[in-house]
């Protein structure tokens, strides 16, 4: 297996032969938290979803032929990816602008498959004094090159809930990439 980890503003690229022991086996270039990677077997890339701030939170972009030797981005910069736009609607009420929070993807059948993690709001800071969690929900994105999406559904594949003591209030997040594809079934965590 593979991983990563956030420290210092560059991602620590991690391999494992057991899955229980982890080396350390490069650094990223700069990115900030909820950068996740995956691997596109289409264009045989790995591809890094990074976290970036153009316009409230973005996505950028990085694609590697080797997934350690991806630390080469500070020579030649991660180009502008994803982000929200006219067509995803503020939350009713909240009011905030959405962002884009995070893009996930995985390979099913001749498609990526991609979960968009949209962020309504509020601030960190709104969120603190109020004591309330902040809110985003999953919607799904389908793209057959892995950097250009369709995202004609704009609606939640996954949605949050408002009420307290409910798992899914919220802050909705994929987890272990967008979904696990077992046999001719996705599993969503």
């Amino acid at each position: 297996p593979i991983g990563g980890a956030l420290t210092g503003g560059t991602g620590h690229l991690l391999a494992s032969p057991d899955g229980g022991r982890w080396d350390l086996r490069g650094h990223t270039g700069p990115l900030g938290d909820n950068s996740t990677f995956f691997y596109n077997p289409f264009r045989k890339k790995w591809v890094f979803s990074i976290r970036s701030s153009r316009r409230g939170r973005t996505r950028d972009y990085w694609e590697t032929d080797d997934f350690f030797n991806s630390l080469k981005w500070g020579q030649k910069p991660p180009v502008f990816w994803a982000a929200t736009d006219k067509l995803d609607r503020p939350d009713p009420v909240l009011g905030d602008a959405p962002q884009l929070y995070k893009v996930d993807a995985v390979a099913y059948e001749s498609v990526l498959l991609g979960l968009f993690e949209i962020l309504y709001g509020p601030t960190n800071q709104k969120a603190a004094a109020q004591g309330i969690p902040k809110f985003t929900d999953l919607q799904v994105g389908f793209s057959r090159d892995g950097f250009h999406w369709d995202r004609s559904h704009r609606g939640p594949f996954i949605a949050p809930s408002r009420k307290p003591g409910d798992w899914e209030r919220g802050y909705i997040s994929s987890a272990g990439g967008c979904c696990l594809v077992v046999g001719d079934k996705l599993h969503f965590y």
